[in-house]
């Protein structure tokens, strides 16, 4: 039995965008899924309220859910409101080419394709060390981790890696580097290979 990655799509990838005028000037943190509990928005919103850099963070959140009304609200009560918005695949990569952090909260993930599209993109994904998430695989390494549903591992290591602005730039090249082993084409050669070591030991 061999575990392949259904891949990663081409189309996330490194590319030059314009940032979004109303992100000008500020550190953009972005999430992305869907809006409800197990995604754990509201951890990340109360980390940044106790983040010393609160009045320069910008929180995008895109995706749609049952919660919409209730996070927006508590958003509201940040700094810089929260903008929530469903978007399209070309704004997606948009956003994953000119945030500055990717935080991936959540409890429950089988996939973790944002994930990984993120860091398709280049994006610095600081992610829950959740047992149920197969998001954690993707870290760069263990500071790119905080303890799942911890508000001060969160707050520690999102403050930290908006302080280590030269540590941040340079994980966006190495990260980029770790999309690779993931990318649709390195999935479909490894199944190719899998089955043609089948086939050979027949």
């Amino acid at each position: 039995m061999e575990i392949v990655s259904n891949g990663l799509p081409e189309q996330f990838t490194a590319k030059n965008y314009d940032r979004d005028l109303r992100l000008k000037d500020k550190f953009v943190i972005l999430m992305v899924g869907r809006l409800a509990k197990e995604k754990r928005h509201t951890l990340v919103m109360e980390a940044i309220k106790q983040s010393k850099f609160k009045d320069n963070i910008q929180l995008f959140v895109t995706g749609d859910g049952a919660l919409k009304d209730e996070l927006i609200a508590l958003g509201n009560t940040l700094p810089n409101p929260a903008i929530f918005e469903y978007v399209t695949q070309e704004k997606l990569i948009e956003l994953f080419n000119t945030a500055d952090l990717f935080i991936h909260a959540s409890d429950i993930e089988l996939e973790g394709m944002a994930v990984l599209e993120a860091i398709g993109c280049g994006l610095p994904a600081l992610i829950s060390d959740s047992k149920q998430s197969a998001s954690a695989q993707f870290a760069l390494n263990d500071e790119f981790l905080f303890k799942a549903g911890d508000l001060p591992s969160l707050h520690e290591k999102m403050d930290g890696w908006i302080e280590n602005e030269s540590g941040l730039k340079a994980a966006k090249s190495e990260y980029l580097a770790k999309a690779q082993n993931y990318a649709f084409g390195a999935g479909v050669e490894a199944a190719r290979t899998h089955y043609q070591s089948l086939i050979d030991s027949k």
